[in-house]
């Protein structure tokens, strides 16, 4: 029983852990590489990967706040019943990544890219709309 508790609850720990990793990799890479390095943002590559990528950043977002509930949850059913079973465990994850997507499907439709071309002196700027 106590092996069985342990799995579930460091599954969702992972889980967690996950969409906190997939966030911050994702929010650095939008938000914060374009300000250390003005190349970066003015690659076309970067230009057009900015809209599923924001999307993207939603999801992962929403993906903690869901996981937090959930091990707060696991947390309070161990204290009210300790010798009890939650018996959703193994649906819990599953429905945590699937309405995180659902919620924020219209995420990636809000921004578009449009790329502005200027040429001076051979260099590119791309910009964001």
């Amino acid at each position: 029983m106590k092996n069985i508790f342990f799995f579930h609850y460091n599954r969702f720990l992972r889980t967690l852990a996950c969409f906190d990793a997939l966030f911050l990799t994702s929010a650095i890479l939008a938000f914060g590489l374009p300000r250390l390095s003005t190349g970066f943002s003015e690659n076309l590559l970067f230009v057009q990967l900015m809209g599923p990528l924001f999307g993207c950043i939603h999801i992962f977002r929403t993906g903690v706040v869901y996981s937090t509930l959930a091990v707060t949850y696991e947390r309070f059913q161990s204290v009210v019943r300790p010798l009890g079973e939650f018996r959703h465990k193994r649906y819990l994850i599953t429905a945590i990544v699937v309405s995180s997507t659902l919620y924020n499907i219209p995420k990636f439709f809000e921004v578009t890219s449009q790329v502005i071309c200027r040429l001076t002196s051979q260099h590119f700027y791309g910009y964001i709309h």
